[in-house]
């Protein structure tokens, strides 16, 4: 298994210059942009953890416990990991919050309706998704590591 510099390591000799304005982030600043003033037009959630590479790189982990790893992943291919910050600093609001005042209504929403299983109660996210949902908190793209199989 190839081992990655971590994305502190990049930090720290300089590499890391900022998340990268990729093409996606371009799309969705485009569609979702806030933008002062302007009615509110949805946001994106972040779901990881599916990429055949990353499972490759650790099979022996399954797709929660390798959701810690993808944006690391991401950010290594496309200089941006495509989710909280990655998004925020273009204005781009997603279902994507990191922080350890998160409420105990957002955890038990995610747990019920968004999860299939516990889950790092500060990491906020859909871990699993259900467009029906996703649509009632107006989010209006989601962003994978990898293709979704859409279900009937």
């Amino acid at each position: 298994m190839k081992h990655y510099p971590s994305l502190f390591r990049a930090v720290i000799t300089g590499r890391y210059k900022g998340d990268a304005e990729t093409p996606i982030i371009r799309y969705l600043r485009e569609q979702i942009g806030l933008q002062p003033g302007a009615e509110f037009r949805g946001s994106v959630a972040t779901y990881l953890g599916q990429s055949e590479t990353m499972f490759r790189l650790t099979a022996e982990r399954d797709r929660y416990q390798r959701i810690a790893e993808s944006p690391l992943y991401l950010w290594l291919a496309t200089q941006n990991p495509h989710q909280n910050t990655g998004l925020w600093q273009f204005g781009i609001p997603s279902f994507d919050e990191y922080a350890h005042m998160i409420t105990k209504a957002l955890v038990r929403f995610t747990g019920e309706l968004l999860s299939e299983r516990p889950f790092d109660y500060r990491i906020i996210r859909a871990y699993e998704i259900r467009p029906d949902i996703l649509r009632m908190i107006e989010v209006r793209y989601v962003l994978s590591d990898a293709p979704l199989i859409r279900r009937a």
